[in-house]
């Protein structure tokens, strides 16, 4: 579960990192995804799991290929961290 959690926050980082170098609001990302803005806000804050789906409004209503929320330094940390636990019980779970 702690990389779940650490993964979702690294998501939300990223969008909101993106949103604000476009200089949108949360509501204004949230009316072109069609979400209610609680909802969209909980993304952000890397409290709420996301559908591919989901991701993909997220990157039409922010004009970004959906790639851009994964190509980023933290995420390579996250990824070898997680390899280099040998607990199974921290492992990602699907």
């Amino acid at each position: 579960q702690l990389y779940n959690k650490e993964a979702l926050k690294t998501l939300g980082k990223k969008i909101r990192t993106i949103r604000l170098q476009k200089k949108l609001r949360q509501l204004d990302v949230a009316e072109r995804c069609g979400f209610y803005s609680t909802g969209y806000n909980s993304i952000e804050a890397g409290v709420r799991n996301v559908s591919i789906l989901t991701l993909y409004k997220i990157a039409f209503a922010l004009e970004e290929p959906i790639g851009s929320f994964f190509d980023d330094e933290s995420f390579k940390q996250l990824l070898e961290k997680y390899r280099a636990t040998d607990s199974t019980d921290e492992k990602l779970r699907y």
